[in-house]
């Protein structure tokens, strides 16, 4: 089987990888793969609530001029 991360060779019965170490998939008592979660943080936020207002503000200026 093929690592997933650095791509190497291993034996069909490999657990993990014999070049990085990390798990590898489909393997018997090889964890699951996790994908890692972006968690939004307070400046994200922040940015998306500023763009939403600016394009409502945009939108009801336009409105405004009919």
């Amino acid at each position: 089987m093929n690592c997933l991360d650095c791509g190497t060779v291993n034996p069909n019965d490999a657990r993990f990888c014999g070049d990085c170490g990390h798990p590898i998939e489909g393997a018997k008592g090889a964890p699951p793969r996790q994908e890692e979660v972006k968690k939004d943080t307070s400046w994200d936020s922040f940015f998306k609530w500023i763009g939403i207002v600016v394009v409502v503000v945009f939108v009801l200026g336009l409105l405004g001029n009919l």
